[in-house]
């Protein structure tokens, strides 16, 4: 049988750090979809990703690259995560000479509610 967790633990399992203060990565698998553009519905596999906030609280994963310069119409713009039940995950890949994780740069938004697996564990 299929461990299963709540909600309130994927939150949980999805904001864990470890005693360094870097944030644990996570397996997850979800489905995709836009309602604005009618597209979606691939399923996606990462086996390691960070929840995007957590890695500005961090600064072992960022990467040296310039931040962009925001503009009006970029400020303007709110992604109402708490309304919308989303978050952004930045996707990692394992090196497999070093094991290290390295940051692909790749960030996708995730409906909480289209996340059916965390770590091995089904989501209900």
């Amino acid at each position: 049988m299929i461990e299963t967790v709540s909600y309130t633990e994927l939150r949980y399992l999805m904001n864990r750090f470890s005693e360094n203060g870097k944030p644990i990565p996570f397996s997850i698998i979800f489905l995709t979809a836009d309602r604005a553009n009618g597209t979606g519905g691939q399923w996606v596999k990462a086996d390691y990703a960070v929840k995007n906030s957590n890695l500005k609280r961090n600064s072992a994963y960022q990467t040296s690259e310039a931040t962009p310069k925001l503009t009006e119409n970029a400020l303007a713009k709110d992604p109402n995560h708490w309304k919308n039940q989303t978050t952004n995950i930045a996707l990692f890949a394992k090196d497999e000479i070093t094991g290290k994780l390295i940051k692909t740069g790749q960030i996708i938004k995730v409906h909480y509610r289209l996340i059916f697996f965390i770590d091995g564990k089904k989501v209900e």
